[in-house]
């Protein structure tokens, strides 16, 4: 895998945003590449998280079962954007299903790989921490 590919992918995705390419180098070097072909279920809702994806090409739509049961689409994700960052701090189900709208290739960091290196550079881990709960600060004042 080219790091530059990893590094453009790491760096645009939010949860990432305050780290710097020194920071971001050994989370690039445990990422895998996956591609999914068009219609190919990427997760599915109700099923363990393990992984955060960074779109690298293609689309991607994000959906959750309503009421009904029947699925109802909340939004599509392009290149740059990233779905799945709980995965990396719980193993909780995941809260919607994403199925790949076009041919999509995605960098993939698995949470005991991620939590690894955060053992090793605990410093990101701090700046990480900040950026969440900034994240929920804003999420909060929404509400």
């Amino acid at each position: 895998m080219s790091s530059t590919n990893a590094s453009a992918g790491f760096a645009n995705a939010e949860l990432f945003r305050d780290l710097t390419p020194q920071e971001l180098a050994p989370l690039e070097r445990v990422a895998h590449k996956r591609h999914y072909d068009a219609g190919a279920t990427i997760l599915r809702e109700g099923q363990g998280g393990i992984a955060f994806f960074v779109i690298t090409s293609g689309k991607v739509s994000v959906t959750r079962s309503g009421s009904d049961g029947q699925p109802r689409e909340i939004r599509t994700i392009g290149p740059g954007g990233a779905f799945g960052e709980m995965a990396l701090f719980s193993d909780r189900p995941r809260a919607a299903t994403i199925t790949a709208v076009e041919p999509t290739d995605c960098l993939a960091l698995h949470r005991l790989e991620f939590l690894d290196e955060l053992r090793r550079h605990p410093d990101v881990a701090l700046r990480l921490l900040n950026s969440l709960a900034i994240r929920l600060d804003e999420a909060s004042a929404l509400m």
